[in-house]
C-alpha cells in the first residue's frame, strides 16, 4: 500500500532517495479553475493530480491512524480528499473528517 511503501523512509538518511508524488498528473491535461471550462464537475474531480491515489489513500487512511499527505497546491489534497473519506463512508453518525 502507498502508506506501507512510505513507513520504511529513514529520515536521517540525508543520500536516500524519496518519492515525490508532487506534479504526478498521468495522463490527463490540467484543469483551471480560474477560467471557465465546459468540463462536468467529474471530470474536473477526474483531473486533479490526487484523483490517481484515491483507492490508496481511502485503504491507507483505513489502515492507518494518521496520514501525511504531501503534494504541491492545487492536487486536490485539501478538497477531494475528504470528498473521498465521505464517499467512502468515514463520515458516518458519530465520526468526522478532519484536513488541516
Amino acid at each position: 500500500t502507498l502508506a506501507a511503501n512510505l513507513k520504511g523512509l529513514n529520515t536521517n538518511n540525508a543520500n536516500e532517495v524519496k518519492p515525490d508524488l508532487r506534479g504526478t498528473r498521468g495522463t490527463r491535461p490540467p484543469m483551471s479553475l480560474a477560467r471557465r471550462t465546459n468540463a462536468t464537475i467529474k471530470e474536473q474531480r477526474e483531473s486533479l493530480p490526487i484523483f490517481e491515489f484515491r483507492e490508496q489513500l481511502i485503504e491507507s487512511v483505513h489502515d492507518n491512524r494518521i496520514l501525511i499527505v504531501i503534494g504541491e497546491t492545487g492536487s486536490g489534497k485539501t478538497t477531494q480528499m475528504t470528498q473521498y473519506l465521505n464517499e467512502a463512508g468515514f463520515a458516518r453518525p458519530g465520526k468526522k473528517i478532519g484536513c488541516t
